[in-house]
C-alpha cells in the first residue's frame, strides 16, 4: 500500500469536527471556510469553520453588521447617543 502525504487535517475551531482530506478534494473549499475577523479591540483572529458552524457564524455576523450600520447611521446631533 502506497503512502499518500497529500492529506490535511481539518478541525473546526468551534465544534471540533474533524476531517482528513486530500488537498485537492473539493470538500476542502466547499465544506470548510477560513473566517477572518477583528474583535472590538482591532485584534485580528482567524478561525477554520465547518459548513454547519459557518452558517451559524454568518447569521451572527450579518446581525452584527446590521447593528453596526444602524449605530453608525443613527447618531444623535451631539454624536453621543447610542
Amino acid at each position: 500500500m502506497a503512502i499518500n502525504e497529500n492529506f490535511q487535517k481539518m478541525t473546526c475551531d468551534r465544534c471540533q469536527r474533524t476531517a482528513f482530506l486530500e488537498k485537492t478534494d473539493p470538500r476542502v473549499s466547499n465544506e470548510w471556510s477560513q473566517i477572518k475577523r477583528m474583535n472590538y479591540d482591532s485584534k485580528p483572529a482567524s478561525y477554520l469553520l465547518c459548513s454547519d458552524c459557518k452558517k451559524l457564524a454568518t447569521q451572527i455576523l450579518v446581525k452584527h453588521d446590521s447593528e453596526w450600520n444602524t449605530f453608525m447611521n443613527n447618531a444623535a446631533t451631539n454624536g453621543s447617543e447610542a
